[in-house]
């Protein structure tokens, strides 16, 4: 185990693994964008986690295996359409 830095304090690195894990599982179902720490991004809906792997379904139905470790930031999608032209 690592110890890392955070906000001040010194943590264990499986403690930061178990935030990120209950961050992904409470947005399972959701579509969101993980970033890894190679900066490459993923776009998909969270399917499942299971042993320290995320399970996404990307675009054209692609899955997408993460190791929680290597996550570094993860948002939801929004879901607003470009819409060309006025709205009346």
């Amino acid at each position: 185990m690592k110890n890392l830095r955070v906000g001040g304090k010194v943590v264990q690195s499986s403690y930061i693994w178990g935030l990120m894990e209950e961050i992904l599982q409470s947005l399972k179902s959701k579509e969101v964008d993980v970033t890894c720490s190679n900066s490459v991004t993923f776009r998909g809906t969270i399917e499942s986690l299971d042993s320290g792997v995320v399970r996404i379904r990307g675009e054209e139905d692609r899955l997408i295996y993460l190791d929680i470790g290597s996550v570094v930031s993860v948002t939801e999608c929004d879901n607003h359409h470009s819409r060309p032209g006025f709205v009346v």
